[in-house]
């Protein structure tokens, strides 16, 4: 880290487009953008470890206990720091504790062969469900 790889213009000819050929490395990577001379944006790039956690988040806090109502839960998993590793492809198992049921399960793998019905389930594409 604190590497630079150097700035370049971009105008319409360019589309507002700049790109570097950057070998991989372990760690962070950072983009600043600037207007001028002031800078107006920052985005970085966090590479993952090892996946040893999993982070669950629904689409919503409440569902109504009338046997129609639905909450799609997102599973992620992520490295010691939590950083979502898209890597990883751990065989994760569901279970509901309570009167809830498990309609289904998936990844994002377009070609997966998985059942929708299982319990279990592998990320596939990227680590995403």
């Amino acid at each position: 880290m604190g590497k630079s790889l150097g700035k370049k213009e971009t105008d319409r000819t360019t589309k507002y487009f700049a790109d570097w050929k950057v070998p991989y490395e372990p760690g962070t990577i950072r983009a600043i953008g600037y207007a001028g001379k002031k800078q107006v944006a920052v985005a970085e790039l966090h590479s993952a470890g090892k996946a040893s956690q999993i982070k669950l988040s629904a689409d919503r806090n409440r569902i109504v206990a009338n046997g129609q109502d639905l909450s799609y839960i997102t599973v992620e998993l992520a490295d010691n720091s939590g950083v979502r590793n898209p890597k990883a492809d751990n065989q994760v198992s569901f279970e509901v504790d309570g009167p809830g049921t498990i309609e289904g399960v998936g990844n994002a793998n377009p070609v997966s062969l998985e059942s929708f019905i299982a319990r279990s389930v592998k990320p596939g594409m990227e680590g995403a469900w």
